[in-house]
């Protein structure tokens, strides 16, 4: 099996600024970049596709 996506709509998860993984929605994409929004609090903001994680697990492995 190929390597998931990141498709506008899906949920992902980056690091937040302590290290810690947050989950946020994909908004839309410009070039190899992604407009990702909170989920649960506001704000919107612009990550590398490698900046960005497919599962809770895989965020926290990458932050170790």
């Amino acid at each position: 099996m190929g390597e998931m996506e990141f498709i506008r709509g899906n949920i992902c998860y980056i690091l937040g600024e302590d290290g810690k993984p947050e989950r946020v929605k994909i908004v839309s994409k410009k070039g190899t970049e992604f407009f990702l929004q909170y989920i649960g609090r506001r704000g919107i903001l612009l990550k590398s596709i490698n900046d960005m994680y497919h599962s809770y697990e895989e965020a926290v492995k990458a932050s170790e």
